[in-house]
């Protein structure tokens, strides 16, 4: 495993830091016979030794960098360390222009696969060193596109968007900077914008980066995303994320959403059982991975151990993912007073209109009614200045027993093609309005069987 770069107090280059590691790890997968766990970002590193961290990802070294800038040069100390008992079993320094990112790479893949005594073949050392442009600055702008996304803000997200269309603005053939595009577009899309608005950039920028390169497993998975979510098209959704997964078995994305294809839409839980356990192997501190798994369980089905470790692992993951795990485990055990806490905890000081929205649905689920229909009421008024996604409204409105504003946001959600209404329909919650015409007519026009 890569860890996360370390760049000292120059945090302002934190996103270069974050995109050499993730580079190097994309890089050192590609040589036959070394298995490399997806990269781990600072924000879930952090505090861990070396020992934990490669007990927690499940490995037998790790490979670190500590980066010292000088103006525009770069030195990059690149470390080897067996993780059973801490050993440095290789360490060397390299000097590189900030402008030139691939050529540091490069040093160190092969310094790398040389202290274990890997020797590169023409064609891996032709893969490793493969550049998706010539342009560093295109590069780098790339790289901050991702690091700004994973951030996930209204603000982050708008920046991440405006970086990914200068990289393509300075060469447009930059397939990276499409699926970079479409990325960023797909996490604003329901979260910050209407899908309506942000759905047709996914696709348009996952076909362009696909029709650029078509081995390109992030445009296959920004592709089986859109199709799952906002294409209507599951059958066209599962192509893209197995071939996705074909292409870099580690892949965040397609590794995450796949399983729940599987079983939610094409109803198959053994096969997305499979999926998922070699997702979690291959990506163990991956919020991106866990979080759809968490939101698809059944926690009833647990032992109480088991959902207390499963709640254990959330907490080293992410505290907001902690907070929703000990949710779902504490209503799974009738403890409507803890699931309230802990619902509220997963909210925090200061909630957005959708996790206002998500807040009411779950607090009236856990018995607090009077706390549900307060976060109701704050995010129908947040939803007059900022975008509130209307099927967790609608969902909050039926549990309270208003079937009229139920359907008026339903329907409202359908002509902004919200995320996955067509499977929200199928809730059982739902029955008792979907007779009702409006509702029917939106299941026929959304082909929901």
């Amino acid at each position: 495993a890569v860890l996360p770069t370390d760049v000292g107090a120059d945090t302002a280059h934190a996103f270069l830091a974050d995109g050499l590691s993730s580079d190097l790890t994309t890089k050192l997968s590609k040589i036959p016979g070394l298995s490399v766990r997806a990269y781990t970002p600072l924000s879930v590193m952090h505090g861990r030794t070396v020992r934990e961290a490669a007990q927690e990802l499940g490995v037998g070294a790790i490979v670190m960098v500590r980066i010292a800038r000088s103006g525009t040069q770069l030195r990059a100390t690149a470390s080897l360390v067996n993780a059973a008992n801490e050993n440095l079993l290789w360490s060397e320094a390299f000097d590189a222009s900030d402008q030139d990112q691939f050529a540091l790479q490069d040093k160190l893949v092969s310094a790398i696969a040389g202290a274990l005594d890997l020797s590169l073949s023409p064609a891996t050392a032709s893969a490793v060193r493969a550049r998706g442009t010539s342009s560093n600055e295109a590069h780098q702008l790339v790289q901050r596109a991702r690091f700004e996304t994973d951030e996930f803000t209204a603000a982050s997200l708008a920046s991440a968007i405006a970086h990914a269309e200068a990289a393509i603005a300075l060469d447009s053939t930059y397939a990276d900077a499409w699926a970079a595009l479409a990325e960023a577009w797909g996490y604003r899309a329901d979260d910050f914008v209407p899908a309506a608005t942000a759905s047709p950039h996914v696709r348009s920028a996952a076909e362009r980066a696909l029709a650029l390169d078509p081995s390109l497993a992030d445009a296959h998975a920004q592709m089986g995303l859109w199709s799952m979510t906002y294409g209507h098209d599951p059958a066209g959704a599962a192509r893209e994320m197995a071939q996705a997964l074909k292409l870099d078995s580690a892949n965040v994305a397609a590794g995450a959403w796949y399983p729940f294809l599987l079983t939610s839409y094409l109803h198959l839980p053994d096969s997305a059982h499979a999926v998922e356990q070699r997702a979690q192997r291959l990506n163990p501190l991956s919020f991106g991975v866990w979080n759809p798994f968490f939101l698809s369980l059944d926690f009833a089905k647990l032992s109480p151990d088991s959902a207390r470790a499963l709640c254990a692992r959330a907490a080293r993951i992410q505290e907001r993912l902690a907070a929703e795990c000990e949710a779902f485990r504490s209503q799974a055990a009738n403890d409507r007073r803890g699931a309230a806490a802990a619902w509220r905890r997963w909210a925090g000081a200061s909630p957005s209109g959708r996790d206002l929205a998500y807040l009411a649905v779950n607090l009236i689920v856990a018995g607090d009614t009077s706390g549900g229909r307060e976060a109701l009421r704050q995010a129908l008024a947040r939803s007059n200045t900022e975008y509130v996604r209307e099927d967790l409204l609608a969902n909050a409105f039926m549990r309270l027993g208003d079937r009229e504003s139920s359907i008026q946001w339903l329907t409202k959600g359908a002509a902004s093609n919200v995320g996955g209404i067509e499977f929200s329909l199928e809730d059982s919650l739902y029955a008792p309005i979907r007779s009702d015409p409006r509702i029917q007519a939106l299941v026929r026009r959304l082909a929901v069987h």
